[in-house]
Formats: C-alpha cells, sequence, structure tokens
C-alpha cells in the first residue's frame, strides 16, 4: 500500500472520530435534566419518522393503492378486443355506445386485478412480482385471443357452453389443437405480457404513489372493483340488435353469470301464469288423433295415429350443424349455390317440412328435443344434468313393440352427458367412437368422419334384418364441426378447414349411405328421417334470430307410407320429430310427449326456441320471447322469418299465454317427477350397452 492511500485512511479515521465526538456532545446537550419538567408522553407511532407526502400532490394520493398503468393496459386490451369484434359479426362500425357501456363491463374486474406490487426492497422479490404480472398478462391475453375465436365460432361472449366443455378436456383440447395454431399464440402472448411487465418496471413498478400502499386503500379499490363486478353481471348491456350486445359484455362477467343462471327455477327468472297447466292440455287435446288424458295431473294421453300399426324399421340421423341456410332449400331464393346436393336431390323423394326450427344452438337441446319431446327450458338441457329422470321418448313407445333402439355415434358417448340420457330415454345399446376401427378410418377430436358412422349403421341395420327384428336406430353426426376436417378426395374441390368443405362432405356421406339404402333394399322396409341438430351460427341483431333456428326436416320411406315430393308448410320443432315419425309408423300410444304430429297438424304449428336464456315460441305468424328476469316482448314475423312491422295484435294475450304453458308446465312436470314414463318398467334399468 502507498504513503498517501495510508494518510487518506489516517485522515478518514481522524473524521469519523471527529464526526462520533459531534454526536456524542449532541447527545449529551439534549439529555433532560434531573430538575427539568418531563415531556408529554408520546403514541407509540410517533416514534416512526413522519410519512413523506406522495409525489405528484393530491392526484396521486388519490390513486393510492392503484396501479394506473396496469388499469390503464386491461381496459385497452378490452377495448381491442371489441374493435376486432365488430368486424366479425359484419355489422358495420363500431357502436360508441357499445365501446362505452364496454368500458363499464370492464371496469370491475379491471380494478380488481390492478394493485400496486408489495413495498420490499429485496431484489429476487421484485423479480418475482415482475415475473408474475408477466404471466398474468400473458395469460390475461390469451383469455382475450380465445374470447376471440369463441365469438367467431358462437358469435357471443363466453357463456354457458365454455362451463360445459371445461368438463370434456380430450375432445375439446383436441379440437382446439386441431383448429388453431396454439404454440404460436401462446408464445405471443407470453412476449406481449413480458414486453408490458418490462414497460411497468421503466414506470415505476407499476405503482402510482409509493410501493408502501395502505392496506385500505387497496382493498377500498378491490371492493370497488367487485361492485362494477357485480352490477356489470347483472345487467344486461341496452341495446336491440344482438352481435352489439354481445360485444359489449365483458366474457368473464357474462360466464361468471353463465355459472350462476346454468340450473334456472323458472318461476324466479321468467313470467308465470296461474293456471298454466289447464292452458296447456287444452291446446294439446285439439290434436288430431287425441283420444283422452289418462290423469289430471299432467299431459300424459292417448294418441290415435289413425293408420294401422307396421313393424318397419326407423332412423333417425341428426345432422351436425346442418343449417337450412347450408342447403339448397335456403340459398335458392339468393341463387347461391348449393352445398348440400346429395340433400337437395333427396327432397324430391321425400316428405319435407319446411318450416322446421331447432329448439335450441346446441346438440343436447336436439336429443332432449327429438328423441323425447320436451322443450328447452331454461338453463341447461336436460340431457346435461346431473340426475336423470326417467322420460317417456320414442325409444320407451317401440320397445314393447318388440324393436331394438340403438344409438351410433363417432366419439366419446360421456361427453354432454349422452350415456346417462339414453339409459333414461330406454335406448338398449350404443356404438361408442362408431366407425373408428374400420380400415383406413378417419377421425377427429370429436369422433369418426361420417361415412365411417354411416357404414357401422349399415351393419346394425343388416343385423337388424337377419334377426327379423325392427330396429330403431339413432346416428348422430360429427363432420360438420370444427376443425372442419375430413379424408381426402371424396369431394372435388371441398377445402379443408373451412365449413363450406365440412357440409360438402358431410353431404357426401349421407348421399353414400343412401345410395347404400337403396342398393340393398332398405326403402321397403325402412323409415329413414334427417334433420339438423341446429344451424351454424348466425350474427343476426334480432334478440332471438328465428332464422338461425332453421333446419331441414325431411322423411324418406316405402311407398304408401311416405308420400315423395309433398311439401308441409306447418311451423314444427325437433319437439315434434317423435310424434311425426310415430305417425308414420301407426298404431296407438300413451306418453307426455311436448310435441305433435307434423303430418296432421292444422292449426299453422309452433316452435318452441331457446336461445342463451332467453326463451319463446315461433308462431305461424310471430314470435313471443319470454325474456330473462324482464318482461315479454312481441314480433310479427313473415315466412322467411322476417320482422315485420307491428305486433301480434289481438293474438298477443293467448300466444304469451301459450308460450308461457309451455315453458312452465314443462318445468314443473319435470322437477316434480311427473314425466316419469310408465313403460318404465317394462325396459331394463341398466346402462345401455356401449359397443366399441
Amino acid at each position: 500500500m502507498t504513503a498517501a492511500s495510508h494518510s487518506d485512511l489516517d485522515d478518514a479515521s481522524a473524521a469519523s472520530s471527529d464526526a462520533s465526538a459531534a454526536v456524542d456532545d449532541a447527545s449529551a446537550s439534549a439529555a433532560p435534566s434531573p430538575d427539568s419538567t418531563p415531556l408529554p408522553s408520546r403514541d407509540r407511532d410517533s416514534d416512526r419518522p413522519p410519512s413523506k407526502p406522495l409525489p405528484g400532490g393530491r392526484f396521486e394520493a388519490l390513486f393510492e393503492g392503484l396501479s394506473l398503468p396496469k388499469l390503464a393496459a386491461l381496459l385497452l386490451i378490452g377495448l381491442a378486443l371489441r374493435l376486432a369484434l365488430f368486424p366479425r359479426a359484419f355489422i358495420g362500425l363500431p357502436s360508441f355506445g357499445a365501446l362505452l357501456w364496454g368500458l363499464f363491463a370492464d371496469l370491475g374486474f379491471a380494478l380488481c386485478l390492478a394493485p400496486p406490487p408489495l413495498a420490499t426492497q429485496r431484489p429476487w422479490a421484485v423479480w418475482i412480482q415482475r415475473v408474475a404480472t408477466a404471466l398474468f398478462f400473458a395469460a390475461f391475453t390469451f383469455w382475450s385471443c380465445f374470447e376471440f375465436f369463441y365469438f367467431d365460432e358462437f358469435a357471443t361472449r363466453a357463456d354457458q357452453v365454455v362451463l360445459d366443455y371445461v368438463f370434456y378436456t380430450g375432445e375439446v383440447t383436441g379440437n382446439v389443437f386441431e383448429t388453431y395454431p396454439v404454440v404460436l399464440i401462446v408464445t405471443l402472448c407470453a412476449v406481449f405480457g413480458a414486453l408490458l411487465a418490462a414497460l411497468f418496471a421503466w414506470l415505476g413498478s407499476g405503482t402510482t404513489g409509493t410501493k408502501g400502499a395502505r392496506p385500505s386503500r387497496r382493498l377500498a379499490w378491490f371492493t370497488m372493483g367487485v361492485l362494477f363486478f357485480v352490477a356489470s353481471a347483472a345487467l344486461d348491456p341496452p341495446f336491440d340488435d344482438r352481435p352489439t350486445r354481445e360485444i359489449a359484455q365483458n366474457g368473464l362477467t357474462s360466464l361468471t353469470r353463465a355459472a350462476f343462471t346454468g340450473e334456472l327455477d323458472y318461476a324466479s327468472h321468467y313470467s308465470t301464469i296461474p293456471n298454466s297447466l289447464p292452458t296447456l292440455r287444452d291446446f294439446l287435446s285439439k290434436e288430431p288423433g287425441f283420444v283422452g288424458f289418462t290423469g289430471e295431473g299432467g299431459i300424459r294421453r292417448r294418441i290415435a295415429t289413425e293408420r294401422p300399426e307396421q313393424r318397419l324399421n326407423l332412423v333417425l340421423v341428426l345432422a351436425e350443424s346442418l343449417g337450412r341456410e347450408l342447403t339448397g332449400l335456403g340459398r335458392a331464393p339468393t341463387n347461391e349455390p348449393s352445398f348440400t346436393p346429395h340433400l337437395d336431390a333427396l327432397v324430391a323423394e321425400s316428405l319435407l317440412f319446411d318450416r322446421f326450427y331447432a329448439t335450441g344452438t346446441r346438440t343436447a337441446r336436439a336429443l332432449e328435443g327429438a328423441l323425447a319431446s320436451f322443450p328447452p327450458v331454461p338453463g341447461n338441457a336436460i340431457v346435461r344434468l346431473r340426475r336423470q329422470r326417467p322420460l317417456d321418448s320414442i325409444a320407451r313407445v317401440l320397445t314393447p313393440r318388440g324393436y331394438e333402439a340403438r344409438f351410433v355415434y363417432g366419439g366419446d358417448l360421456g361427453f354432454d352427458n349422452m350415456a346417462a340420457f339414453l339409459e333414461v330415454t330406454g335406448f338398449s345399446g350404443a356404438d361408442e367412437d362408431a366407425g373408428r376401427d374400420l380400415p383406413n378410418a378417419f377421425s377427429t377430436a370429436w369422433g369418426a368422419a361420417d361415412e365411417f358412422v354411416f357404414d357401422r349403421a349399415l351393419t346394425d341395420l343388416r343385423a337388424a334384418r337377419s334377426s327379423g327384428r325392427p330396429l330403431f336406430l339413432t346416428i348422430l353426426t360429427v363432420s360438420n364441426h370444427r376443425p372442419f376436417l375430413f379424408p381426402e378426395g371424396r369431394v372435388e374441390g371441398a377445402v379443408q378447414r373451412t365449413r363450406e368443405g365440412a357440409t360438402r362432405y358431410a353431404d357426401f356421406a349421407l348421399g353414400r349411405f343412401f345410395d347404400a339404402l337403396r342398393a340393398e333394399g332398405f326403402q321397403r322396409d325402412t323409415i329413414v328421417a334427417v334433420v339438423g341438430d341446429h344451424g351454424p351460427r348466425s350474427y343476426t341483431r334480432e334478440r332471438m334470430p328465428a332464422d338461425a333456428h332453421r333446419v331441414p326436416f325431411l322423411v324418406w320411406g316405402p311407398e304408401g307410407v311416405v308420400t315423395p315430393g309433398v311439401r308441409r308448410d306447418v311451423v314444427g320443432s325437433t319437439l315434434d320429430v317423435t310424434p311425426t315419425l310415430l305417425g308414420l309408423l301407426g298404431g296407438t300410444y300413451t306418453s307426455s310427449f311436448f310435441g305433435r304430429d307434423l303430418a296432421r297438424v292444422t292449426d299453422g304449428g309452433l316452435a318452441p326456441l331457446q336461445d342463451k336464456q332467453d326463451v319463446g315460441v315461433r308462431l305461424p305468424n310471430g314470435l313471443v320471447i319470454l325474456g330473462f328476469n324482464e318482461g315479454n316482448r312481441f314480433e310479427a314475423l313473415d315466412a322467411n322469418d322476417a320482422i315485420l312491422e307491428g305486433d301480434l295484435g289481438e293474438e298477443a294475450p293467448r300466444a304469451r299465454d301459450l308460450a308461457i304453458s309451455l315453458f312452465q308446465t314443462a318445468y314443473e312436470l319435470y322437477v316434480s317427477d311427473r314425466l316419469a314414463t310408465q313403460n318404465a318398467e317394462a325396459i331394463p334399468r341398466d346402462r345401455p350397452s356401449v359397443a366399441k
């Protein structure tokens, strides 16, 4: 060490000694003498150093306990999502009112999720908080991307479907990875989250004021956020057109609402009338073939079809997402090419019901409607309820006649609780993953492609012919569903991963199935009905878009049973499938069906509909809507479901009471077990045997 450095150390040591002496002198002079008057005692908090004023004055003090940069980022992400959704809804420029309501809807969760980081001076703790911030914003951005794609598919913000799909990770995860570039999206979201975390750090760790915000201020902002969140979840956006109303909502709040309204008490949320059961009984008693009710407490009644009973095979094809708009029936008026040439050609050989509606927007609604003739009561479809109650069904009517009732599906029957529903509706067997084991079978996460499912159905029909026992066979297809993948080389020009391509393939598979039926002579002893389980989607402005529920329903069969080329203009729905098919088979039967035989209805018909939380009834000249926690609405519609000026006029009160009686009675009879079938004891109660 050099002399200079020694000198520097000595000087520093001397200076330190002088400073210590000065401190000691000051302490001695400040100490009170024994004779001096003692100072008043001080509160313990007075020993703390006085707090420094918050930088920025009153503005910063006002927002103590809140991170304004985080709050702004959350609100801007919500705004960007809405701006991206408007073009997807095909409704023109963004609505300022919708954006303003969206700000209100987003504010609740943003206030809850935008606290400043905890006060700390430890570097490792600071980095943990920054990493947590990056992960949070990456996850939130991913959720926003999910909402974009979800809206693109379902024309709605996150709802009950999201909650339903949580329990079916196999099908859903596979479908998502087959449809979207998940890895790329996750990577981009992670990068965006990291950039936001870095920005917050550069801005001062994302805080306003000091890091040591008082817990009471944090709690105050969180409480305010919860109040905003609850208010936005409880209130409907005040917009007439459906897409704008959906876009204005916040996905997290709409998902919360769905979680609390999955299973609803009808009387608590919808209009009721004191005489709902007598009103519905009076309506059903006017059905052609009505013989009489079997009791006073329900709608069980005896129906005479006025035809001799025939032991014909019966095949019901529930075609995935086969909306009328995709077929020649719906595209002909616009001169657009049809996606379904095989189905269009089949119309000339079939009995067609041209004003037919799917009761809901999910396959579960089609199952309860087509197989059990049960209306779409609010909340979850009864197919999905944990407690399954025995129901009258077409299977329970046909089994005592000697039929075998089977269900053929290319996927997992655990999805949507289908296996349990098939049990209580009397099916004796089911082919699960049907067609996947066939040579060169093609499948997606949802199940085997349609042509292989139809091949398995043909095997069942051949076996039934050999046994001499008539067969009731329900076939549920899956190909016209995202990811819209199908075997190559089947349909010229069909593009993979597109709705049009998947529809063209599904139509090809259906035509191939009917070609096989003709070739093997099944047209002499088999009735085949084809019905869309629901439409593809809708961006129409209506509160309840009836046109989006339009699906084809046609019946093909032996001469003398089915008159080819006939079109019935009566309004009908999935509820009417079972009574109509039983009418063609002939004989008499007793049931608690809510539907009617469309081949004999003379009053114009009706179709109960469900869309999100609203329910309603389509009548020949209009629509009655029973709103969730609000009043009823009436719309006059033409035959193509276009809204007309005015309402239902003098018919409105009667139409309203009929609509209420249908849904109210269905709910009350179901929850009180007054729909339990009388045929339940005649049918094995064990779960239907499942063949792989």
